[in-house]
């Protein structure tokens, strides 16, 4: 079981809170500032990871874990003690209180993608493909981060990805890859390898990369956040039914 005093300003803003955590994933937060328990959120009422509840932690501390959480004196006094410590780290600019907010379908795709993560280390299959699968999600992730600088540059490493799931869907069915991403997917189509809805996200994010590449074929408008959330559901709807045709 792991045990920190952690300072997460996304759930609260105004104290260090008490974070009970186990590998098998079950967590548990709990407020000592009133000198009372007050437990803030667990598990059990919220679909948040361990991992979700880190990523957005600004200071942590471990906690003592010969004190008991029903001792609340001893945890208020520690609270008392690291709030004040962080509101002088906070008012002399040492420490940024802002988080970054997240969309919630933002948020859904990436805990849908952590989940894909999961599922491709458990397939029985070679390591090297595993690899490729867990570079292709994590690839995935980074679309979100590029779009935010620029939403058509995020269109390329989606076309990559694209590109290296009908070439290696070609070499697993025995089919002759080529170089040439559209014969790849015409070999795919022919043989019926690909289903119908799979097919329609291959041809959506290519219309979208195509519209931004060559302009002059479509007077399509410029590519939005919306687009780019499509995009990644697509794409890790792609990978979900690519791992599913390993098992």
């Amino acid at each position: 079981m792991g045990r920190l005093l952690i300072y997460n300003p996304k759930i609260n803003k105004n104290t260090v809170l008490h974070f009970n955590f186990t590998k098998r994933g079950s967590w548990k937060l709990r407020d000592y500032s009133s000198g009372k328990e007050k437990e803030i959120l667990s598990s059990q009422r919220s679909n948040l990871s361990v991992e979700d509840i880190m990523s957005t932690v600004k200071w942590q501390e471990k906690a003592d874990s010969d004190h008991s959480v029903k001792e609340h004196s001893f945890w208020k006094d520690k609270t008392d003690k690291y709030n004040k410590k962080l509101n002088e780290l906070i008012g002399n600019g040492l420490l940024n209180e802002e988080v970054e907010t997240h969309d919630p379908i933002d948020l859904a795709i990436n805990n849908n993608l952590k989940k894909l993560i999961k599922k491709a280390k458990r397939i029985p299959t070679t390591n090297q493909l595993k690899l490729n699968l867990l570079d292709i999600i994590n690839d995935i992730f980074e679309i979100e981060k590029i779009s935010k600088a620029n939403h058509s540059a995020a269109l390329d490493p989606a076309n990559t990805i694209l590109k290296k799931v009908a070439a290696d869907m070609c070499e697993r069915n025995g089919i002759s890859r080529s170089k040439d991403f559209f014969v790849n997917l015409k070999e795919l189509e022919r043989n019926n390898i690909l289903s119908e809805k799979i097919l329609l996200y291959y041809h959506f994010i290519r219309k979208l990369r195509n519209n931004v590449v060559h302009p002059e074929l479509d007077n399509q408008p410029d590519i939005n956040v919306d687009d780019i959330r499509m995009i990644r559901f697509m794409l890790s709807n792609i990978i979900n039914w690519h791992i599913m045709s390993l098992k």
